[in-house]
């Protein structure tokens, strides 16, 4: 957390295919906060799950300048994970592109997200 806290100018960060697991995504959840312009995370190619969608979610209310998550390429992240933040992200002020490899998305979620955006009008998938 203290080494995140001196990049609060950091607006992008990529964590791709770094072998990111969900205990070390917890902790980068955790430490979100303290990047006040964070406005796109990309933790692609990792190896997240159901421990980081839930660390994200209690981190996206912190997160008021983000703009961009994706999620692609993450295995464990499945489709009651993925359930698990629709509601986070219709109630994000800012959040409005959120990928996620939608061969995990079952068809209800996917509706899901698709009514939160037209109810919204302001998202991207």
């Amino acid at each position: 957390q203290g080494r995140l806290a001196s990049l609060s100018w950091l607006e992008d960060l990529y964590i791709t295919n770094c072998g990111l697991t969900d205990e070390e995504g917890v902790l980068l959840c955790e430490s979100l906060s303290s990047l006040g312009r964070l406005r796109l995370l990309s933790v692609t190619g990792n190896k997240l799950g159901g421990q980081f969608c839930r660390a994200l979610c209690a981190a996206l209310p912190k997160c008021r300048s983000l703009v961009k998550v994706n999620l692609e390429r993450n295995p464990s992240v499945t489709t009651v994970h993925l359930n698990d933040i629709v509601e986070p992200i219709m109630l994000h002020p800012s959040l409005m592109h959120i990928e996620a490899s939608l061969a995990v998305m079952t068809k209800e979620v996917h509706r899901r997200i698709l009514e939160s955006h037209k109810m919204k009008n302001r998202y991207q998938i």
